[in-house]
């Protein structure tokens, strides 16, 4: 009797160690990003899919989305919009213990009454060019990343064109993108509440090319 009651401890034992050792060989990682459109601003209520899990999210008032403990591998993550055109990306690799970082960019579509491309279009990270078909091919562009004293990004600057009145805005990288600016030379502006002004003299443009401009806006202090 005693025999069989150490047995079955003893299998017991056993199948809680087996189902424990299972439990611990589970790798999972995480995906964080924000969704934004054109000009870097952020896109809310996007519905965003893992579409091997069939698992979904909606970004939040900043754009942003997270997908915790997703089991190690490569996904497909769909993205639909009632104002943007559907956008599919493949090959997002999740990483044992790892949070990738995925931003996305959508384009404006007006309404899912206006023609759909036939299959979902495919980006990368990369800010997107927004100079539209038909427009001078001699205009240039503006880009680059502002920042404070410190590294961080600002996020929402204005950046103006005087001569021009052309404005845009930095995303949540700090970064803008400014195209369909003539030849010529300017002067850009940049600004957000609480942080100095900077007015830059004698910026550039030139045809078919991107003149980079990376400004640092001083934290005001009361």
């Amino acid at each position: 009797m005693v025999q069989k009651i150490l047995l079955i401890l003893l299998i017991s034992y056993s199948c809680y160690s087996i189902s424990w050792c299972a439990d611990s060989l589970k790798v999972t990682g995480d995906l964080e990003g924000f969704v934004m459109d054109a000009n870097g601003l952020p896109v809310t209520n996007a519905s965003v899919v893992l579409e091997e899990l069939k698992s979904g999210t909606l970004t939040d008032r900043f754009g942003g989305y997270v997908f915790s403990g997703i089991p190690t591998g490569i996904y497909t993550m769909t993205l639909a919009h009632y104002y943007y055109y559907d956008t599919k990306i493949d090959s997002i690799a999740i990483i044992p213990d790892v949070k990738m970082q995925k931003n996305i960019f959508l384009n404006y579509s007006g309404g899912k009454d206006l023609a759909l491309p036939s299959a979902p279009r495919k980006i990368t990270d990369t800010l997107p060019n927004t100079m539209a078909e038909g427009k001078a091919e001699k205009a240039g562009t503006i880009m680059g990343k502002v920042h404070d004293i410190f590294g961080n990004p600002v996020r929402f600057a204005d950046i103006i064109v005087i001569e021009t009145k052309q404005q845009t805005q930095t995303n949540f990288l700090g970064e803008y993108l400014m195209t369909d600016v003539n030849p010529g030379i300017y002067t850009v502006l940049f600004s957000k509440a609480g942080y100095e002004k900077r007015r830059f003299l004698g910026v550039q443009v030139r045809e078919n090319e991107t003149t980079v401009k990376k400004v640092t806006l001083p934290i005001l202090y009361e």
